[in-house]
């Protein structure tokens, strides 16, 4: 008899076919101390952006066709995500919605932290070359959150995925503390090398500090080149 738990596990491993290695991921754990020393080969070329360059702006919008919200770390069955939600979206029809619940199953809650990257194209880990993007002249990534109680700590960043074929730069971690209210957030990319970048955006929540678990919400998530 197999258990609804191990079902999960099958489904999951089944319809996701996860082409990912933890090796590559950042380290995201609660004593990060991240670096990033990764060079990308002579020959890897990004491809050019126009600016404004979106990840998400509305549910089915051919921005989001950019980067790809399927590259879940850490104890990703304690996350549930919905790209079409429509509950006070900050701009337009929809919104991202995501729950982070570590305690519907304590199992699952073995890494103590969980998120998402949005990569290009779905599930790339640094294994497909020439599927970066050329960001340079982004001056910075913008995107809206807000929490659903408030006092919500999430962390966000871009870049640092590893690999053959890796990032070439990321950005420190940008840790917020969430209100109720939609806020306007903008992670700078001074000094960051763009050339090519598969890992547009990430989120991060820790166990530590939403250990009750966690509902926040994303919305027009997009890099700009205006100072």
């Amino acid at each position: 008899m197999i258990s609804r738990r191990n079902k999960l596990y099958i489904i999951l491993a089944l319809g996701l076919v996860f082409s990912f290695t933890y090796y590559n991921v950042p380290d995201y754990s609660d004593n990060n101390n991240k670096t990033y020393e990764n060079k990308i080969p002579l020959n890897l070329k990004g491809k050019k952006v126009t600016f404004p360059f979106y990840l998400y702006k509305n549910y089915g919008s051919i921005g989001n066709v950019h980067y790809f919200p399927t590259g879940r770390m850490g104890d990703y069955l304690t996350i549930r995500f919905w790209g079409n939600c429509k509950q006070k979206p900050f701009q337009g029809i929809s919104c991202i919605k995501v729950v982070y619940d570590p305690v519907f199953d304590p199992e699952m809650n073995e890494e103590h932290w969980a998120g998402v990257f949005w990569l290009n194209p779905a599930n790339n880990w640094g294994f497909i070359p020439h599927q970066g993007y050329d960001l340079r002249g982004a001056t910075k990534l913008v995107f809206y959150a807000r929490g659903e109680q408030g006092g919500e700590e999430v962390r966000f960043t871009m870049g640092g995925v590893r690999g053959p074929y890796p990032d070439s730069g990321c950005t420190d971690e940008m840790v917020v503390t969430l209100s109720k209210k939609w806020k306007r957030y903008q992670i700078s990319l001074k000094g960051i090398d763009l050339s090519y970048i598969i890992g547009g955006f990430c989120w991060v929540v820790s166990y530590q500090n939403n250990s009750q678990g966690s509902v926040f919400y994303l919305d027009e998530i997009y890099y700009t080149d205006r100072e």
